[in-house]
C-alpha cells in the first residue's frame, strides 16, 4: 500500500492517509437501508486505526495531496467527521474541485478517505 501522509502545523503531527476512495456507491448500493451509524461501523471495521478525517485534516489531504495531483482522488465530496461521527443526511463535506464546504454532494459523486494517527 502507498503511504500518503500530511503533515498538520497546528499540532505538529502527521496523518496517514489511505491510499484510495472508500466506495460509497457500491456500498449503498449492496445495503439501501443503511444509516449514518452502518457508515460509521463500516468504517470502523477497516480497523486498525482508521477513521473518517476531521473538517481541518480533510482541509489539509486537500491542500497537500490533491492540489499536487497526489493520492488518485476520484470523488468530487468527501466527508469529514464531525462530532465523533459521519452523518450521511445533510452530511458536511468540502468540494474538491472548488474547494468550497457543502452540506450535500450527491452519491454518485460522493467518498470518504480514511485517516489514522501516525
Amino acid at each position: 500500500m502507498n503511504t500518503l501522509k500530511v503533515f498538520n502545523s497546528s499540532n505538529g503531527k502527521e496523518i496517514e492517509v489511505w491510499p484510495k476512495d472508500m466506495d460509497l456507491v457500491s456500498y449503498y448500493h449492496d445495503f439501501p437501508d443503511v444509516d449514518s451509524v452502518d457508515l460509521n461501523q463500516a468504517i470502523e471495521a477497516v480497523g486498525n486505526g482508521w477513521r473518517a478525517p476531521t473538517r481541518e485534516e480533510l482541509y489539509l489531504i486537500c491542500e497537500q495531496l490533491h492540489k499536487k495531483g497526489l493520492g488518485n482522488f476520484k470523488a468530487n465530496y468527501y466527508y469529514y467527521l464531525e462530532d465523533s461521527q459521519i452523518i450521511y443526511e445533510d452530511c458536511p463535506n468540502i468540494n474538491f474541485q472548488s474547494m468550497e464546504w457543502d452540506s450535500f454532494g450527491g452519491m454518485s459523486s460522493d467518498g470518504v478517505r480514511l485517516v489514522r494517527e501516525i
